[in-house]
């Protein structure tokens, strides 16, 4: 199909289509009025995400957007100017949406009547809705490469603060059940692994299939739960770096030989009861 400008239904009528408003840095798409207009537009947006999330960027094309979004291609050039301003629309819509479905979410929970463990696993569970429904089409949005200030970075910088922001209203409320020292590191810490975790096993058990991996996330996010309530319930933070005493092994120089001053103090081993994220302790 000839992926060219060309009248459809609306102009064969008589009807002038609404054109896009373009802003500077993105789509700037005006919505629609007539409802009918809203409705293809709906179909083209609802096509082009199921595209993306097959074939992604490269391999969804104008012609079978239109073809399965049942409309014609006149009646996407006369929305949109090309595929990329098409993509910036998505992207634009996609991260308001992500964010709104955040906050709805991060709303219906009765925070405050839940104890530590049950707020960590509300919490969560919320993530790997998020992640589970929207990491792909993230990336395939943003470009796929995840670094912050570049295209695709978007979950690293806009989201992760967006969620921390909730979280240490909701995780850190009230202080005296979290015992970590310091409960900030423990919050993004926790985030940090929870997310890293979540997005492995969407795209690797993704990978697989359905088949292979039915509930990729389920078992995943009861454990990770248990573990990030573990690490905001212990007393003990391993000492940072830069606060070790002279002297250790940390100080000596490559070429440099232990003698009995600069020698490493032995530790003793970890006890059976050591806490699973502080065996130095």
């Amino acid at each position: 199909m000839n992926e060219t400008p060309a009248t459809d239904g609306m102009e064969a009528k008589g009807v002038s289509p609404e054109k896009p408003v373009v802003e500077e840095g993105g789509s700037g798409l005006r919505p629609p009025k007539q409802e009918r207009s809203r409705r293809t537009l709906d179909r083209i947006v609802a096509a082009a995400l199921e595209l993306l999330r097959e074939s992604g960027v490269e391999g969804t094309t104008v012609s079978a957007i239109v073809k399965r979004a049942s409309t014609s291609v006149g009646s996407f050039y006369a929305r949109f100017s090309g595929k990329d301003e098409l993509v910036r629309y998505l992207r634009d819509r996609f991260r308001g949406e992500v964010l709104a479905r955040w906050d709805a979410g991060a709303e219906a929970v009765d925070w405050p009547s839940l104890p530590l463990s049950a707020r960590v696993r509300e919490a969560v569970a919320l993530l790997a809705r998020a992640y589970g429904e929207d990491w792909i089409l993230g990336r395939v949005l943003d470009g796929g490469s995840g670094r912050p200030g570049e295209e695709g970075g978007w979950w690293a910088l806009d989201f992760r603060q967006h969620v921390l922001v909730t979280l240490s209203q909701t995780l850190l409320v009230p202080e005296d059940e979290v015992l970590h020292p310091r409960p900030e590191v423990a919050l993004e810490t926790g985030f940090r692994m929870v997310a890293g975790a979540l997005r492995d096993a969407v795209e690797v058990d993704g990978a697989m299939g359905k088949e292979a991996a039915p509930d990729p996330l389920g078992s995943l996010a009861r454990e990770l739960a248990g573990a990030w309530t573990a690490y905001l319930e212990t007393s003990v933070a391993v000492e940072p770096e830069d606060q070790r005493e002279a002297g250790t092994d940390a100080a000596l120089r490559p070429d440099q030989e232990p003698t009995p001053e600069t020698a490493p103090t032995p530790q003793p081993a970890p006890s059976a009861g050591a806490d699973f994220f502080d065996p130095w302790g």
